[in-house]
């Protein structure tokens, strides 16, 4: 499953580059909502990603072990992450005075991003938010044996995103909509994961939303923008979707080849480098540094203080989370024959052929998502 951590290392890289010039080079974000975003690019593929990764990954899995290791897959890294944004933009925001006990609190569970109007502490970290929305989702799915069913409720995401254009239409609010959006590429990423392992068409008609339907239906949201704010183009918009989605597609079409070690390196890092990039771009804001030449400068000490941060928190977390689950799974005490020998699969998914995302005669990996796919808890 190289290609995920490919796509990955790629999109977390394009999303620190696309802050960067936003910071330092006069009149890029405009350029770029008109033209094409990077930033809005890796977060199309992300979405994707993670939405090929939940339905693999909770097809072998069960729930609670689900919900263990994406626990400590996500939060103490994201933790610390926050801490430090809160850290370095002290002589900006004075976080007691800033933000409410509310707000505090949902920035600690994760939920802000999934919260229209409420304020993030950490900027990028609306994302989590919104993926976190997607994990329940698709682990309630599963839990009622509708989990391949789930990848339908993107055209409800679709249906929100629409009425939420719409509305804005109608009302004179400014909403981005760009939770559901996000939402509906999530389940476009499953569909796909669904075409690899079992042959499934749903891609067909998510695929087909996205390239016609999202541009058609998104002129009524691009229209009510606030026009206090830097405002979308038709283009820029659906360009960066476009890119998004074939940066996906080329890489899963290459997913039999070997990924250069660099690109898979830059995917084992790529949480960090996320969530750990904005405190980066801010401490060197205070620098006053010199335009483009800023932007190298940002993507080293990024890559450098994610590194760090891989090494020294998010590794033995993922780690820990794994022997946590394990042992949820395998009471000390319990009788033989009601702990699970393995990942337990839904009935509904009994059927699919574990090792079919594999190449022929390419190790698997699949049939133990704690092997080389933990990567993708």
């Amino acid at each position: 499953m190289d290609f995920l951590d490919g796509i990955r290392g790629i999109a977390a890289l394009v999303v620190v580059v696309e802050h960067a010039l936003e910071s330092w080079v006069d009149g890029y974000t405009q350029w770029s909502i008109d033209t094409i975003n990077m930033g809005r690019v890796g977060i199309v593929a992300f979405f994707m990603v993670s939405g090929y990764v939940i339905g693999l990954t909770l097809t072998h899995q069960t729930i609670r072990t689900f919900a263990i290791r994406r626990f400590w897959r996500l939060y103490p890294v994201y933790w610390l992450a926050t801490i430090v944004w809160i850290l370095v933009d002290l002589p900006n925001t004075n976080p007691f005075s800033a933000y409410s006990l509310f707000v505090v609190v949902a920035n600690i569970t994760m939920l802000q991003g999934a919260i229209p109007g409420l304020v993030g502490i950490l900027g990028p970290a609306w994302t989590l938010g919104a993926e976190l929305v997607y994990y329940i989702q698709t682990a309630a799915a599963k839990r009622v044996g509708l989990l391949r069913r789930s990848v339908y409720l993107g055209y409800g995401w679709l249906a929100v995103f629409v009425a939420m254009g719409i509305d804005n239409v109608a009302r004179g609010s400014t909403s981005t909509a760009i939770v559901p959006l996000m939402l509906f590429f999530a389940s476009l990423g499953y569909s796909l994961y669904l075409r690899d392992a079992n042959g499934s068409r749903t891609w067909i008609g998510l695929m087909g939303a996205a390239i016609v339907v999202v541009p058609a239906l998104s002129l009524p949201l691009l229209s009510s923008q606030a026009p206090d704010q830097l405002s979308w183009s038709v283009i820029g918009f659906n360009a960066s979707h476009f890119v998004g989605i074939a940066v996906f597609l080329v890489a899963r079409a290459l997913r039999s080849r070997s990924f250069p070690k660099t690109i898979l390196w830059l995917g084992s890092v790529s949480y960090a480098l996320y969530v750990i990039h904005a405190s980066v771009i801010r401490g060197l804001e205070y620098a006053d540094l010199p335009g483009v030449a800023a932007i190298p400068i940002v993507v080293v000490l990024s890559l450098a203080s994610a590194w760090l941060l891989h090494r020294t928190l998010e590794v033995p977390s993922i780690a820990l989370g794994r022997r946590l689950s394990t042992r949820s799974a395998h009471p000390r005490f319990s009788n033989v024959g009601t702990a699970s020998a393995g990942p337990t699969v839904e009935s509904s998914d009994s059927h699919q052929p574990v090792n079919a995302l594999q190449p022929t005669g390419a190790p698997s990996s699949q049939s133990d998502p704690t092997s080389k796919g933990a990567r993708h808890e």
